[in-house]
Parts: structure tokens; C-alpha cells; sequence
């Protein structure tokens, strides 16, 4: 799906594709593999934002120095649902709850 985005909506043509990984950990592996074969020691990472701390620590565990670019998926409307507990705020609090517990479980792995 990126590769077409980057490809059809911006034009730029995509080199290099990581196939393999199932995981972040896995991405930032394979894919650091792969930019030190063609000499690329910089990138901007493209990520969720509340995904980017663990996302470019990984990044950065494997050698590869990051320029964080996030994504912000959740935005307020700016009505009252914004401010009336309901589903929506379960859901971004479930996905907070996910990257803490991510991090903490990549930190007991060594993999940050």
C-alpha cells in the first residue's frame, strides 16, 4: 500500500521493499539490513505517531539515524463528542495502553 501511494500519488519510485517482518522489531531489522547495503545511514521514518517513540528507537538500536516523521491518525472534531466519554476514547486509550506495554516489553528484550 505505501509503496503505491509514494508511486501513483507522489511519483516517487520505490527501490526497495521489506517484505519479511511481522512486527516493528522485525521492520526495523530487515529494513536497516537493507539501507546498510546501499549505504543509507539517515531516513525519515514514516509512522503512526504514537507508534514513533518505540518505531525510531528500534530504528536507532539497528544503526540507523532517525528524522521522525509522523502520521496523526486521531484528530478532534471539536464538537462535544470530543469532550463525552464514549468508545472512541476507550479506542485511543487501548492503543496508548498498546505502545507502553510494547515498549516496555521490547525494553525487557534488549530489542531498544
Amino acid at each position: 500500500m505505501m509503496r503505491d501511494v509514494l508511486e501513483n500519488e507522489f511519483g516517487v519510485p520505490v527501490r526497495w521493499m521489506e517484505m519479511h517482518s511481522r512486527n516493528t522489531h522485525e521492520n526495523a531489522v530487515y529494513g536497516a539490513e537493507i539501507l546498510r547495503q546501499h549505504g543509507v545511514k539517515r531516513v525519515a521514518l514514516v509512522v503512526e505517531a504514537n507508534g514513533m517513540l518505540r518505531a525510531s528507537l528500534l530504528f536507532e538500536k539497528q544503526g540507523v539515524a532517525v528524522v521522525p516523521a509522523p502520521l496523526w491518525r486521531n484528530h478532534l472534531t471539536r464538537d462535544i463528542t470530543d469532550y463525552v466519554p464514549g468508545w472512541r476514547g476507550l479506542s485511543l486509550n487501548a492503543d496508548t495502553l498498546h505502545e507502553a506495554v510494547g515498549l516496555a516489553y521490547y525494553r525487557l528484550r534488549g530489542w531498544i
